[in-house]
């Protein structure tokens, strides 16, 4: 063995007794590869039992019985997903914290609520001076996440309009000249004051990952949805989803709508009536709810492990997480041989529970609450602000002939009602092939679409700046800032302005806004401009810290992905469909004029190829 490959072996070994140590590694991406998957399971070890805080005192969780519910299939409202506290997960409970709850008081008025001003950091170091592409992914990947995070959490439709937060606005803010000098937002609606302690917030959707968008969380909606024929949900003649009197998709959850939304409402939909085509297939007996439960578990499971094995490892494109993310869903094994379900769950019950994880995957294994009940946090609603991805503008492909077309689409033209423009007045392959080609926005400082900060939303009042919310809603919701941030996930600090970025004019930008005082930093601005990133990542390191941590809890605290998910709940032919396909998969069965071209990729979030001429 030469000098060299002897000094390489040692400091492989001192990597690994660093990270049986638990020391951090900033740079961990620069680990060989199996090191790096060490570091990242001892680190999720770690934030187990440092970073995981519930909301609720003693005796305060509300108390649901599972009496008449069909524990066999997912509810609408979450209820009873947990058999054992049948509340937990379910809406109208509350977030929990990431951090200590004495870390997490919001700001005030009558203190840091407004310093540095939002308006100043929405036009200086957010606003886009010029398109900057995510070039390794495509916009299907913007639009994914959006569709993910309304199944994840809400905080409300509607917040309070006679409770406002109002604000001066800069001296040079360009609102000046219409003779605008203050600028409002809205309190919201689900906030719970206690004596004593911070307050503690409402999610208005279910907790679990259930594609509720897709099947509504009230039975008023969902009725609305079903076609009540072969379990299907309800579509039109030209195969779309109907469209309501208000020029929205009627569908389970359309807050916020916008084409990417209506094109995964429809593709998903889709699916689920595939699915019925195949249950009814397999099982002519079946009624409609029984064709349709089995078709929501089925459908429900294929969308988180498209999420989780591709999804995830298009936005974070480095060897280690490819590895990880399959190894939350399948299993390290599965790269060697597969290992059907019993057997799989014979052997995670010999190992430790965090070797059997990783070893055969958390889906089929056992649950895994680390000692506290499930619920989505607040930090992880702040990590995905990635309003940054949308484009300015839409211009529709031709399928056939990859060209742009003459349909062109500006943001206040393709969100909320216009939506509907996109996907009726154009070939709904033509639109999906359009998201499959072309970028989003990169998540960096300066890239935050302008018709954000200018967004005419039906129902609100007033003209909304979403940079200015979403900086005010961390603030006013108790997530630390960028510093403490980091300091809280078990992350080293920054010393300095110059310590979060390597890039001169991101310090620059931050400087002047916030001086030199690195500790006043906000969350969103800070992961925007941090640099160096782990090789491959869209994303900051700080905000993969959280993603480590719910990434895989909302997988093993979910009963229908653990102890449930096997044949006699989900059928052998349920299993199968959710193992056979991907979302390339997805795409060629819902959109078959497509299949050539998504199969041009390995990972249909990645640019799809297009043909020279």
């Amino acid at each position: 063995m030469s000098f060299l490959s002897i000094a390489r072996l040692r400091r492989y070994v001192s990597s690994l007794k660093s990270i049986f140590r638990y020391t951090i590694i900033p740079t961990w991406w620069n680990l060989p590869l199996y090191a790096s998957l060490i570091y990242l399971s001892s680190t999720r070890t770690q934030l187990h039992l440092k970073n995981l805080h519930d909301t609720y005192l003693p005796g305060e969780f509300p108390v649901y019985n599972c009496d008449g519910v069909n524990t066999a299939a997912r509810t609408l409202d979450g209820l009873c997903n947990n058999l054992e506290t049948p509340g937990m997960g379910a809406i109208g409970t509350r977030f929990s914290r990431f951090f200590p709850i004495d870390s997490t008081w919001g700001e005030t008025e009558a203190d840091t609520l407004f310093t540095p001003n939002p308006r100043t950091i929405s036009q200086h170091l957010l606003k886009r001076n010029s398109f900057t592409p995510a070039t390794s992914i495509n916009l299907l990947a913007a639009a994914w996440i959006q569709f993910q995070t309304h199944d994840w959490f809400s905080h409300g439709l509607t917040n309070d309009p006679d409770n406002l937060m109002t604000f001066e606005l800069p001296l040079d803010d360009p609102l000046r000249a219409a003779g605008q000098t203050h600028m409002s937002v809205k309190r919201g609606l689900g906030k719970e004051s206690h004596d004593g302690r911070p307050d503690t917030f409402i999610n208005t959707n279910t907790h679990w990952w259930d594609l509720s968008p897709i099947y509504g969380t009230d039975e008023a909606t969902h009725a609305r949805l079903r076609s009540y024929v072969d379990g299907k949900m309800k579509v039109d003649a030209n195969g779309l989803l109907p469209v309501g009197p208000d020029g929205i998709d009627i569908t389970g959850f359309s807050d916020n709508y916008w084409a990417g939304l209506s094109m995964l409402h429809n593709i998903w939909t889709k699916e689920h009536n595939l699915v019925c085509d195949m249950f009814k297939t397999a099982y002519p007996e079946w009624n409609d709810q029984e064709t349709y439960d089995h078709a929501r578990l089925v459908t429900t499971a294929l969308n988180a492990k498209v999420h989780t094995v591709e999804w995830t490892p298009a936005l974070l494109q480095s060897e280690a997480l490819l590895h990880g993310m399959k190894a939350n869903w399948h299993g390290l094994l599965a790269e060697w041989f597969f290992l059907p379900g019993p057997l799989k769950r014979i052997f995670a019950r010999i190992f430790p529970q965090t070797v059997s994880e990783a070893l055969f995957g958390i889906v089929g294994g056992r649950p895994n609450f680390a000692g506290v009940p499930f619920s989505h946090s607040e930090e992880f609603v702040s990590i995905y602000r990635f309003h940054s991805l949308l484009p300015d503008t839409l211009t529709i492909r031709d399928h056939v002939t990859s060209q742009r077309t003459d349909k062109t689409y500006n943001m206040a033209q393709y969100v909320f009602r216009g939506a509907k423009d996109v996907i009726h007045d154009n070939r709904f392959s033509d639109v999906v092939f359009t998201f499959g080609v072309d970028h989003p926005g990169a998540l960096i400082l300066n890239n935050f679409p302008e018709g954000l900060m200018s967004l005419d939303k039906p129902g609100e009042e007033q003209v909304l700046d979403m940079a200015v919310i979403d900086v005010v809603r961390d603030r006013e919701r108790g997530i630390p800032r960028y510093n403490e941030f980091r300091r809280l996930f078990s992350l080293i600090p920054a010393k300095t302005l110059a310590d979060i970025s390597d890039d001169p004019a991101a310090v620059a930008a931050l400087r002047a806004v916030y001086g030199d005082d690195v500790e006043n930093v906000d969350l969103l601005p800070g992961t925007l401009a941090e640099s160096p990133r782990a090789t491959g990542f869209a994303f900051s390191n700080t905000q993969f810290q959280a993603f480590i941590l719910a990434a895989s809890r909302r997988l093993m605290t979910d009963r229908f992905f653990t102890t449930d998910y096997k044949a006699s709940v989900y059928t052998k032919e349920g299993l199968a469909w959710i193992h056979q396909s991907d979302f390339r998969a997805v795409i060629a069965r819902t959109v078959p004029e497509l299949k050539k071209a998504v199969y041009t990729v390995d990972n249909a979030f990645k640019p799809w190829a297009i043909p020279r001429s």
